[in-house]
């Protein structure tokens, strides 16, 4: 006869337990019930009727724990009660009980223990999981003020940059023109051996810089027209960024060598790092002067003061290194400096324009042409 009633459901590993008939001297609900506190039976119901999910599993856990120590049945007694095992007489004439209760004792020690592990090994998932997003929100938490940035830079090789340094490659890499190397990456690093580097990614110019083909290892006479070709590319390209870029960027270092060219000879303005921006309503800005010897306005090196027109400057001899085939800047046999711009408004002054024109050249335009250019490039870099 099952005793109705009695049972434990959960979603914790008990299905149901019923006492049944024949379990110790017990033949009823009532029985069982009048060894045990109502105290103690009303915490079983009221901790393990119920859904058991998080820390109800313990609860429960906690409270069979408690009935198993007063029903004074002791561990093997109360298991068979409640999970109807058949409990054979033991035969102890011939030892055969004492090995058979000995075994049951076993079976049962191990059913608890897996029921513990059961019950306990979710929660303690749970635990885990909880903590570790808990230490996740903190850390973030932490990222967003400046003490936490402090303290992943003492455990990282972690460059900080200011708005005014960080902006620039935001801004540099959305520009786009034919005329301007397009901006794939970059990155800043700081490493034992090498000091802090600084790297960026670019699309690949097969055809090298102008420097390359004016005075480096792919040096050739290049045509008049192509001349032409690179110089007005250059030109788009920087009026791109002082009239067309928002805000306005200054290049600050226009040069032959940061002037690349594609298989068609397609000018292409590359090496941002130095660039700035020239804000609305700025006449000019004050800043360290940077660039490269013989490319860099008089006005900018005297006074630090930048301007979109410093780039007009170095774009202006950067023509004049095309229309004469001379470097910029040069120091003669006797420690001497030659600065081409000087050369050259030496020359016009005295009315001699087209002596500056790279003998040789293919393709020559007319007279009158390459006068204006001469000019033109002189108009640039006129201090």
């Amino acid at each position: 006869m099952v005793i109705p009633n009695f049972n434990i459901r959960s979603s914790c590993g008990f299905e149901t337990a019923w006492i049944s008939q024949g379990c110790m001297d017990l033949t009823t609900k009532a029985d069982f019930e009048a060894l045990i506190p109502n105290a103690t039976l009303t915490d079983v119901v009221s901790n393990c009727n119920q859904s058991l999910r998080g820390t109800a599993c313990a609860s429960c856990t906690s409270s069979l724990a408690n009935l198993l120590a007063l029903s004074n049945f002791g561990a093997t007694d109360t298991a068979i009660c409640l999970f109807s095992l058949d409990s054979p007489v033991p035969d102890t004439s011939n030892g055969e009980g004492k090995k058979q209760g000995v075994n049951l004792g076993v079976l049962i020690s191990v059913g608890v223990v897996g029921l513990a592990v059961f019950i306990g090994g979710p929660w303690f998932v749970y635990r885990k999981y909880r903590d570790s997003r808990k230490k996740r929100r903190d850390r973030i938490g932490n990222l967003e003020t400046h003490s936490g940035l402090d303290s992943i830079s003492e455990t990282i090789d972690f460059v900080r940059g200011s708005r005014a340094v960080l902006l620039p490659a935001k801004v540099i890499a959305s520009i786009s023109h034919v005329n301007l190397v397009a901006l794939r990456g970059y990155c800043t690093a700081t490493t034992p051996l090498e000091g802090h580097q600084r790297i960026i990614v670019c699309d690949l110019i097969k055809n090298g810089s102008l420097h390359d083909h004016l005075f480096g290892s792919t040096k050739g006479i290049l045509t008049c027209p192509v001349r032409q070709k690179i110089a007005l590319g250059t030109a788009r390209g920087l009026a791109y960024l002082h009239y067309g870029a928002q805000p306005a960027i200054i290049h600050r270092d226009i040069k032959a060598s940061n002037i690349l060219l594609d298989d068609m000879f397609e000018a292409k303005v590359a090496d941002f790092g130095l660039a700035k921006f020239a804000l609305e309503g700025m006449t000019h800005l004050s800043t360290r002067v940077a660039g490269t010897m013989g490319y860099i306005a008089p006005e900018y090196a005297l006074y630090g003061q930048l301007t979109d027109r410093s780039d007009v400057y170095s774009f202006g001899v950067v023509l004049l290194e095309l229309l004469s085939g001379k470097k910029a800047f040069t120091m003669s046999d006797e420690n001497q400096p030659s600065v081409l711009a000087d050369w050259v408004w030496s020359l016009v002054k005295n009315e001699k324009a087209l002596d500056i024109i790279e003998g040789g050249m293919p393709e020559l335009g007319s007279p009158e042409v390459m006068e204006k250019y001469v000019l033109i490039a002189v108009l640039c870099s006129h201090p």
